[in-house]
């Protein structure tokens, strides 16, 4: 009796041991992803912020030149 319940207590721990490997798994996975949306997001900033400097650079261009034919006419 002693033995099977040495062998219970065992396999409960087994169990235990299990369960906090997979939650542990878990969070591990959550973090990559929560890791991997704020790289992605930053990237969107990232070129969200080069399309705005590249459309002001265009009209920076574009009105020097509307400028130079002015001064032309």
């Amino acid at each position: 009796m002693v033995a099977a319940e040495t062998q219970q207590q065992s396999m409960a721990e087994v169990a235990v041991k299990a369960a906090a490997a997979a939650q542990r798994e878990q969070q591990l996975a959550e973090q990559f992803m929560a890791e991997m949306d704020a790289e992605a997001a930053a990237e969107a900033d990232d070129a969200a912020e080069e399309m705005q400097q590249q459309v002001a650079a265009q009209q920076q261009q574009q009105q020097q030149q509307q400028d130079v034919q002015q001064a032309a006419s």
